[in-house]
């Protein structure tokens, strides 16, 4: 038995008896007593006026006293009675109960009460359940290669989609089929709905049925007929609808988008810029599955999750694959295999090697990004990881070590919302210092408008990490140090997708874990995570000889992907429970721990209950496609530069060092900025997008109400000219219809003689300026042999890092855009620094360094132009401040180039 199941299995037995003993003396003895010391409260018949003076006036023998306490008693009886009523099938169906107005204090501990009985009884439960009872669960057969290919997603849980349609409806993909999301206006019932919608107001159970995995913008769920309210989205099946006409199948020749995969998951071409426009790909062929594959090999990598029977997820057509990443964007993604992954360590990693990269770029090469399907695997992680959510949980941790001091709370787990943070300690009797409040059961609540900046960071508990969500949509995190040890439950591919997701958290965490070691398959995950801290062994005798001969020095995470021998499962348990907090271990084999979460396939995705406390989840999960995609997301910044375009190769001379640069041979003056060659610039234009800082658009027509929306359209457009509707929607998770709205009122935005055009279901922009366009003009056919003039008036054009200050989860189809914009821009800005530096023009070539570091300020090429250039000038405060500055970007990035760590360890030091 763990740490936590000692501390905590008699906690849990106790309450849940308690409860229900608690629960039967309200229902049944409450009325009893009532009825035997106070009798019937109601009189044999209706009092006259008179009576009822006569008894409130004469004096009192005690008789109405104890008939008031009679009626009281009764009102309290009905109001406790009424909210288990309300509160015990909700609890038992896993859905949020309805609120009862003016019952709040009554309806809380009746749901108090009731779940502990429940988490008594998936305690005994999951106690009575044999070891066994993993290994016996049913594998799926092999698919057949003629299996029917289908698309599973979920409905879009993004209320943004179905604000931009002009009904207030929005086509999704749903499991089973495609519907639309139709948003409850004031007044409306489902028989209105259904009428309007179906045709017919009987059929109004249809919608319950649809709607009941549609999580609501307040959280809640759809129920019953009676419990809807205006805002709410309610699911129309296509297949039910009465005006719907059957969808013509795709043939072979459906033209895709043009936009590839890494700028719109849609497509199959390569990056296509304006000047390099390539005629539209073909359908990608869907691949058989291949019925040979060693089943060996199959276990080393989580296979697809999907329901059982079906088939492998795949779409063939564009508008299916837009479609899927609709839903994608809202919830957990079954086609990408990434559902609801906690994805903050893992875009972490990514970034810092990638800001490595970047540091070391040498002019006219190129920085490795993702393409195809891991491009839109690392967009779908950013727009759906929760940053600013993780960031506060880690605060609020760090806030409540700092108050609580030496006397640290055993937390078991915590809970992240959208307005608040729950935290569950074993001490029920231990006071949280304010702000925190009490909820009862050792629940403790923060409202995360009163997080506060740490002092300091200081981790305590290294090993709590995501499971998944509630019903909700919280975050739940479970403490692994604390309960010991957790079995996962289920289907082997679902349990291995569920603890490739626990890996890729903890491995990729900054929490002061000292290792994490994973046992069995994965080997492939850890050579991506590429840490020293995370390790991969395949025989599982091998990790136990070694934590029995030598206890972990810290804090170690054993993850378990294989089955264990009896014996082995024996000789873990007793390390766990000897390890005094030193080593937890998550693992697929039963028999470990009392703590477990069974995972099945529901509709399409997973489910879960974490046992003993009885918590429905959608579990955190990695397989399939998405397994893949990640694994080439981590390893991509890890990848040599490549040759970047021909046109950005700059002068073969040599770069200057410290020891080469020229003394000035000007005197020192301001740059003259009207001296730029702007005059070769077309502005016989008036519509003009700019991308080379923050996207703006500039027309003589009527801004729209979202000029966000615009905005991106419009430099998606502008960027991809000739986008079809399917790879401009998807691109920016909208629907087609919302598309076009919004293509119409870009075109009204930019006004006379400019405006979006549309040719055989083609996007693209008339009559517009383009900044980036502009700058590929002015630099020609090679940056080496263009005019300096032209390369200055190229940088004139930069206002700051392209794509910069956008919205999270927008534009993310940019992020090649971007890439190839910082660096192009870094090249012109070198190229003109080093001219200016060879001509003893200190000022020039500061500005051009400058211009380049707005758009790429990680570049080590352009801090040590700066750096010269500041030399050159001999002006000191000016080489104190460009050692100063430099030293704060480049600090953290790993060792510098022998040149800059020279100049700077010359230059004089602020």
């Amino acid at each position: 038995m763990t740490r936590a199941a000692q501390r905590s299995r008699a906690s849990v037995l106790a309450r849940g008896l308690l409860s229900l003993l608690g629960i039967v003396l309200i229902v049944v003895g409450l009325p009893v007593a009532l009825v035997v010391l106070g009798g019937n409260p109601l009189p044999s018949e209706v009092p006259q006026i008179q009576e009822v003076i006569d008894a409130l006036t004469r004096p009192d023998d005690g008789t109405l006293l104890i008939g008031i306490i009679t009626v009281v008693g009764w009102l309290v009886w009905a109001s406790l009675t009424l909210s288990f009523v309300v509160e015990i099938p909700a609890a038992i169906r896993g859905v949020p109960a309805p609120r009862l107005p003016g019952l709040s204090w009554q309806q809380g501990r009746a749901a108090a009460m009731t779940g502990a009985v429940l988490a008594m009884v998936a305690l005994g439960t999951a106690t009575a359940t044999p070891a066994s009872a993993a290994t016996a669960a049913p594998t799926s057969s092999p698919a057949s290669t003629s299996a029917a290919v289908t698309t599973v997603t979920h409905a879009a849980h993004d209320a943004a989609t179905a604000a931009m349609t002009p009904d207030g409806a929005s086509d999704v993909v749903v499991a089973g089929g495609e519907g639309r999301v139709v948003t409850v206006q004031s007044g409306d019932t489902l028989w209105d709905i259904a009428e309007r919608e179906l045709g017919d107001g009987d059929r109004y159970p249809e919608l319950v049925r649809a709607s009941a995995d549609l999580v609501q913008p307040d959280g809640g769920v759809l129920t019953s007929a009676d419990d809807i309210h205006p805002g709410w989205r309610v699911m129309v099946p296509v297949a039910a609808q009465a005006t719907a006409t059957p969808e013509a199948p795709a043939t072979d020749g459906a033209v895709v988008s043009d936009i590839d995969h890494e700028v719109s998951g849609i497509g199959t071409g390569p990056v296509v810029l304006p000047d390099h426009q390539g005629a539209a790909p073909a359908p990608a062929p869907v691949v058989a599955a291949d019925t040979s594959a060693d089943p060996a090999r199959d276990r080393a990598r989580p296979a697809p999750v999907v329901a059982p029977g079906e088939g492998p997820v795949a779409s063939s057509s564009s508008e299916a694959r837009s479609q899927g990443l609709l839903a994608d964007r809202g919830g957990p993604s079954a086609t990408l295999g990434l559902g609801l992954l906690g994805g903050a360590g893992a875009l972490a990693l990514v970034e810092a090697r990638r800001r490595r990269q970047r540091r070391t770029r040498p002019p006219g090469w190129r920085v490795v990004v993702p393409t195809g399907a891991a491009a839109r695997a690392e967009q779908w992680l950013r727009a759906t990881t929760d940053v600013a959510g993780h960031a506060d949980l880690d605060a609020v941790l760090t806030m409540l070590a700092e108050r609580c001091g030496a006397t640290l709370p055993a937390l078991r787990a915590a809970r992240l919302g959208a307005r608040e943070i729950e935290v569950y300690v074993v001490e029920e009797h231990l006071e949280l210092p304010a702000p925190w409040v009490g909820a009862g059961g050792g629940t403790w609540v923060l409202d995360r408008r009163l997080i506060g900046a740490p002092t300091s960071r200081r981790t305590v508990w290294p090993a709590l990490v995501t499971i998944g969500e509630d019903d909700a949509g919280a975050r739940i995190y479970l403490n692994l140090d604390e309960i010991g040890a957790l079995e996962l439950a289920g289907r082997p591919d679902e349990t291995l997708a569920v603890l490739a997701a626990l890996a890729v958290d903890l491995g990729t965490s900054d929490t002061g874990l000292t290792a994490v070691t994973v046992v069995g398959p994965l080997g492939d995950l850890v050579q991506a995570i590429d840490d020293p801290r995370v390790r991969h062994v395949a025989d599982p005798g091998e990790v136990l000889e070694r934590l029995t001969s030598q206890r972990p020095g810290g804090v170690e995470v054993l993850l378990v992907g294989t089955d264990l021998t009896g014996a082995q499962t024996q000789q873990l348990r007793g390390l766990v429970e000897a390890s005094a907090g030193s080593l937890t271990v998550v693992t697929t084999s039963r028999g470990v721990s009392d703590w477990s979460l069974t995972v099945r396939s529901d509709r399409g995705s997973l489910a879960a209950v974490l046992a003993p406390v009885g918590m429905a989840v959608r579990p955190t999960s990695l397989a399939g496609p998405g397994y893949d995609d990640l694994l080439e997301v981590l390893r991509t910044p890890t990848r040599e530069h490549v040759p970047g375009p021909e046109w950005t190769a700059g002068s073969s001379a040599d770069a200057l060092t410290a020891q080469t640069v020229p003394r000035r041979r000007v005197p020192s003056s301001e740059v003259d900025e009207a001296t730029t060659n702007i005059s070769q610039l077309r502005t016989d234009r008036a519509a003009h997008v700019r991308v080379l800082g923050r996207p703006q658009v500039a027309g003589t027509g009527t801004p729209p109400p979202d000029a966000g929306r615009a905005t991106e359209l419009a430099a998606l457009l502008a960027l991809h000219p000739g986008s079809d509707a399917p790879g401009a929607a998807g691109a920016l998770g909208v629907t087609e219809d919302a598309l076009t709205w919004a293509a119409h009122q870009v075109d009204r935005w930019l006004g006379t003689g400019a405006g979006v055009s549309v040719q055989s279901g083609r996007y693209s922009l008339t009559g517009v300026l383009l900044d980036w366009q502009q700058l590929r003009t002015l630099v020609g056919a090679a940056l080496a042999g263009a005019d300096s003039g032209n390369l200055r008036a190229a940088l004139t054009l930069v206002s700051g890092t392209p794509f910069d200050g956008v919205a999270p989860g927008t534009y993310g189809w940019a992020a090649v855009d971007r890439a190839e914009m910082c660096a192009a821009v870094a090249d012109i800005a070198h190229e003109l620094a080093q001219r200016h530096l060879r001509a003893g023009e200190p000022e020039a070539a500061s500005w051009a360094a400058r211009k380049g570091l707005l758009a790429e300020p990680l570049s080590e090429m352009l801090w040590r132009d700066q750096l010269h250039a500041s030399w050159q000038a001999e002006d000191e405060e000016r080489v104190r401040d460009a050692v100063a500055r430099s030293r704060e970007t480049l600090g953290d990035l790993g060792s510098l180039e022998d040149d800059t760590t020279f100049v700077l360890s010359r230059s004089p030091q602020r």
